[in-house]
C-alpha cells in the first residue's frame, strides 16, 4: 500500500562484452521515462573504456532522437516536467556543469513550447565534486564516465551516498574470468 522513492543517483554499468543496442535502449528508456522525474530513472553511465566510443555514440543517437512534448500527443517520446520551476532548475544545472567543464553530447529537440518542456541531456566529463554526481534532478540529464576495469566501474557505481537502482549491461566473460559457468 506504500511506494516510497527515497533518490537515487542510479547507474547503469556497461561491460565489454555488452549488446550496446541493446544496452543504449535501455539506458535512455530508463533515463527519460517520466521525463525523469522518478528516484529510479538511470542518471548515470559507467562504460568500460573498450566500449564507451561506440555506445556513447549510440546513446547520443538516441537522445538527439528525443522527440519532447505534449505527452498527449502520439509522437512524443518525453513529457513536460512538473512546472516551470523544475524546467529552470534543470536548466541552471546543466549551465552550472557545463561551466565547471563537461561538455554537452547530446540534447533532444523540442516538438512543442511550453513552460515546463525540457529536452533531455547527455553529459560527458561532469567534474569529480559535481552536485550531478551527489544530488538528484529530477529531470532527464544522463551522463556518462568511462573506466578501465570492471572494479573502477563498481567503485564508482558506489561512490554516492544514495542509489535505489542499477543496471548491468554484460558481465558474462567476467563471471568466465572468475570460474562461473
Amino acid at each position: 500500500r506504500i511506494a516510497l522513492e527515497l533518490s537515487g543517483l542510479n547507474p547503469a554499468i556497461v561491460l565489454a562484452d555488452a549488446d550496446l543496442d541493446h544496452a543504449a535502449d535501455c539506458i535512455v528508456a530508463c533515463a527519460t521515462a517520466l521525463a525523469g522525474q522518478k528516484c529510479t530513472a538511470t542518471r548515470r553511465v559507467i562504460a568500460d573504456a573498450a566500449i564507451a566510443e561506440p555506445l556513447v555514440e549510440r546513446l547520443t543517437a538516441r537522445i538527439a532522437a528525443c522527440r519532447v512534448g505534449d505527452p498527449r500527443d502520439p509522437v512524443t517520446d518525453v513529457g513536460p516536467l512538473i512546472g516551470a520551476d523544475a524546467r529552470v532548475r534543470a536548466e541552471a544545472e546543466v549551465d552550472r556543469a557545463v561551466a565547471g567543464g563537461a561538455q554537452v553530447l547530446a540534447r533532444a529537440g523540442r516538438t512543442a513550447a511550453g513552460d515546463a518542456v525540457f529536452a533531455p541531456v547527455l553529459l560527458a566529463g561532469l567534474a569529480p565534486d559535481d552536485p550531478l554526481r551527489r544530488h538528484e534532478l529530477f529531470a532527464p540529464v544522463l551522463s556518462v564516465d568511462v573506466v578501465a576495469s570492471p572494479a573502477e566501474a563498481w567503485t564508482l557505481a558506489n561512490a554516492g551516498a544514495y542509489g535505489l537502482s542499477a543496471s548491468v549491461h554484460g558481465l558474462l566473460m567476467y563471471l568466465e574470468q572468475a570460474g562461473f559457468e
